[in-house]
C-alpha cells in the first residue's frame, strides 16, 4: 500500500487566495464564497480519510461470544527470525 502524505499548505494557500479575492473585490462575492466552499469539502474529505484509514487498521475477530479488537498498526508484520 502506498503511504499518504498531506500537507498544511492547501489549507493556507485556499486561505491566501480567498485573502486576495476578499481585497480584491473589497466584499463577500460569490468567488469567495466558492473557495470556502471548496476548502471546507476538502477539510472534509481529509477528515473522512484519516477516519477510513484507522478504521483500516483495526482487526475486528469474533470467536462465538468472544470479540476482540487489534491494532495491526501500519506495517505488515514481518516473519519470525525462526521461520
Amino acid at each position: 500500500m502506498r503511504e499518504a502524505r498531506s500537507s498544511p499548505l492547501g489549507a493556507v494557500g485556499l486561505e491566501t487566495i480567498g485573502g486576495h479575492v476578499e481585497s480584491h473585490f473589497g466584499h463577500v462575492t460569490w468567488h469567495l464564497m466558492a473557495l470556502i466552499q471548496v476548502e471546507e469539502l476538502l477539510e472534509y474529505l481529509g477528515v473522512i480519510i484519516a477516519t477510513w484509514a484507522v478504521a483500516e487498521m483495526v482487526l475486528v475477530q469474533r470467536d462465538g461470544q468472544k470479540v476482540q479488537l487489534a491494532f495491526r498498526g501500519y506495517r505488515e508484520p514481518s516473519a519470525p527470525a525462526g521461520a
